[in-house]
């Protein structure tokens, strides 16, 4: 358990540093062992995590592509935000979850459920 504590730790402080360096908003974090909830601000279409460079680039072909393709922000920012995650350190390999992925459209988190509503987060 400590060994984990420390190496999720380095991990998310090597993540918190990306994402600022690239000007991606976190609006609230939370980790616990190998769990973890973050809430960023949604991607712009056209958006990519571009692992040569560490960095999240735009193009308009890209967001061309993602226009014809129909594909939402919240898919956008879900698959370019996991590939940073697991660019961070080839051991540790992330899978994500949203509350679009359940029944109840709520979230699950250790013991309560978060989801998003016009007025912000909602919790249970």
């Amino acid at each position: 358990m400590c060994v984990a504590r420390i190496v999720m730790q380095e991990w998310y402080d090597m993540y918190l540093k990306l994402i600022n360096e690239n000007g991606i908003d976190e609006k609230m974090r939370g980790i616990y062992v190998d769990d973890g909830r973050s809430l960023v601000k949604k991607l712009d279409l056209g958006t990519r995590f571009v692992t040569e460079s560490n960095s999240f680039e735009h193009s308009s072909e890209w967001e061309e592509a993602d226009r014809s393709e129909m594909k939402s922000r919240d898919d956008l920012t879900e698959t370019e935000i996991l590939k940073a995650m697991n660019a961070i350190n080839t051991d540790l390999q992330f899978t994500s979850e949203t509350e679009r992925d359940f029944l109840k459209g709520r979230l699950p988190t250790l013991s309560f459920e978060i989801w998003s509503t016009v007025d912000g987060i909602s919790f249970s």
